[in-house]
């Protein structure tokens, strides 16, 4: 049943042949973020290619298999693009494949977290207030300064569990689990009891020293990275909804979060997605 439904989804391709010059092939997603998908891949095709249409096709790796099984597929210019997830804190990374583009953020609500555009769009709610009073309330550097170590420490960890952990519940757990108050910043109490418990899991797994040597590990990749934060951690379920908790206690926006996540796509600015191109099988 689910093969044969799988099937369907893939071969709905077919229904958008003349609306696109691609077809584009991405896991499930939730409703309204079709238009999302579509902001943010014609930028990154720019707007080179008609593309009206994405099809979702199931999970991680239902994409995945698709995308193994139709490589001798002719005559469509396709590609496969997953999230990049907790596996981008991983040190062995899959094997490539042709046409799938893993996306070099967790995930493509990632995309829609900057400064710029989020007070763009902030400017265009607020009925008097200026950009520079906007920015100023929001304090998007604050934001970021406050919640990135903690968050990345619980990454990473979270990572790890998924590897020698799989039982242990990790992006899943809810963000507000984690805050005290509506600030859209992690409680730095709560988040360092969740770090610690989790730690506890993995050395109960793995032994200490392991545990040490793998957290490191990954520490020393990150340390000269930039845009660490907003690479690695989850937009869809942690930074989005701290940024929108902080935009509700700073600004007055009528905008429910659905909106504002497909402003934000037609406001986002980003230069990691245009490699998408080079994965295009032809």
């Amino acid at each position: 049943m689910i093969e044969r439904n799988l099937k369907s989804k893939s071969a709905r391709s077919i229904l958008f042949e003349e609306f696109n010059d691609i077809d584009i092939y991405v896991e499930d997603s939730a409703v309204g973020y079709k238009k999302i998908y579509k902001e943010l891949l014609n930028k990154a095709f720019e707007n080179k290619l008609k593309i009206e249409h994405i099809i979702p096709i199931g999970d991680r790796e239902q994409v995945i298999n698709e995308c193994k099984n139709n490589q001798d597929k002719k005559n469509r210019k396709r590609v496969y693009i997953v999230d990049g997830d907790l596996y981008l804190l991983s040190i062995n990374q899959p094997n490539p494949i042709n046409g799938l583009y893993v996306l070099p953020r967790y995930c493509i609500e990632n995309y829609l977290v900057s400064k710029n555009s989020l007070i763009k769009v902030l400017y265009e709610d607020e009925p008097e207030l200026e950009k520079n009073e906007i920015e100023n309330r929001v304090d998007f550097q604050e934001w970021l300064g406050m919640n990135e170590k903690p968050l990345l420490s619980l990454f990473i960890l979270y990572s790890l569990c998924k590897k020698y952990c799989p039982e242990i519940q990790t992006v899943a757990y809810k963000v507000n689990k984690l805050c005290s108050d509506a600030t859209g910043t992690v409680c730095p109490i709560k988040t360092e009891k969740r770090i610690v418990e989790l730690k506890g899991h993995l050395e109960n797994k793995i032994g200490k020293i392991k545990s040490d040597k793998e957290i490191r590990i990954i520490e020393k990749k990150l340390e000269k990275e930039e845009d660490k934060f907003i690479k690695y951690i989850s937009g869809k379920d942690y930074l989005l909804p701290l940024l929108f908790a902080r935009i509700k206690n700073k600004v007055r926006s009528t905008s429910d979060p659905l909106n504002l996540k497909l402003r934000l796509a037609i406001h986002s600015e980003f230069n990691d997605l245009k490699t998408l191109p080079d994965f295009v099988i032809e």
